[in-house]
């Protein structure tokens, strides 16, 4: 699809459903990164996924541009996909696009989902150590340390944690140096905490304990009015990889009370 200058990549499941979800990925993952939520979600509601700019096989521009593009990206999307309302499920980068949707056009969100992210960067170190290392580095170099830096200890030492390093460092074959730099360097200029109190949109905060966003997202939720928090003991960044059972039945839960309240 054509969102501005760039082409995004997206999935589409169960068309006829009444209500809509759109899954917005982490980085430096890609649409595949929601591989247990699409199965699930799509027995009951029209399902989008999509490649964020720079990730997947979307465009990745390797020139730079503002944080907020992100946004823009998403909401471009949605208008043009003729999506008039739907729930939102952010996680890391594609929860910084959410809550930035929020804030640019709240009538098309019926409710919004955050998970492991961040709506201020001044002190995540992780985000500059990101654009240092992938510049000293390369993707080569560095991206299966980025991978392993998501993860709780115990997730990276299980076979289906080795298999997701293995597996995204596979696709990582596909990107664009340049273009993640571009990412991070936009990401480290991130500062919308004071806006968030404006949203209000039912809206359910996630965070695993072992994330290093984890404070970082307890403030989005208390900054977000009536937003509920809840922690996801001993999981790191990637939560919905890690315990995906225990992702899906909140997030499930909390759209169907959600649509119950508002039918």
């Amino acid at each position: 699809m054509k969102c501005g200058n760039l082409s995004i990549y997206f999935e589409e499941f169960n068309k006829k459903a009444s209500e809509t979800i759109i899954f917005a990925h982490p980085a430096p993952l890609d649409h595949t990164a929601w591989i247990y939520q699409v199965p699930i979600f799509a027995e009951h509601y029209h399902v989008y996924t999509f490649d964020q700019r720079c990730f997947g096989l979307s465009d990745k521009p390797e020139y730079s541009f503002n944080v907020d593009e992100y946004g823009r990206d998403l909401q471009r999307f949605i208008n043009n996909a003729g999506i008039t309302k739907t729930y939102l499920v952010g996680l890391s980068l594609g929860g910084i696009a959410s809550q930035f949707m929020a804030l640019f056009e709240p009538e098309k969100i019926t409710g919004l989902i955050l998970a492991d992210t961040l709506s201020a960067t001044r002190s995540s170190a992780t985000i500059y150590e990101r654009v240092t290392r992938f510049k000293m580095e390369g993707i080569d170099g560095y991206y299966a340390e980025a991978f392993k830096s998501l993860c709780s200890k115990n997730f990276l030492a299980s076979r289906i944690g080795r298999y997701f390093l293995n597996l995204f460092f596979e696709r990582s074959k596909i990107l664009s140096n340049a273009s993640i730099i571009r990412c991070y360097e936009a990401l480290a200029s991130l500062d919308i905490t004071k806006q968030l109190a404006s949203i209000k949109l039912p809206t359910l905060v996630l965070a695993g304990t072992e994330d290093y966003a984890f404070e970082d997202t307890r403030l989005i939720a208390q900054t977000i009015p009536n937003a509920k928090f809840v922690p996801l003991e001993g999981l790191g960044h990637i939560t919905q990889l890690e315990d995906p059972a225990l992702f899906n039945s909140i997030v499930l839960d909390f759209i169907r009370k959600n649509s119950d309240a508002t039918n």
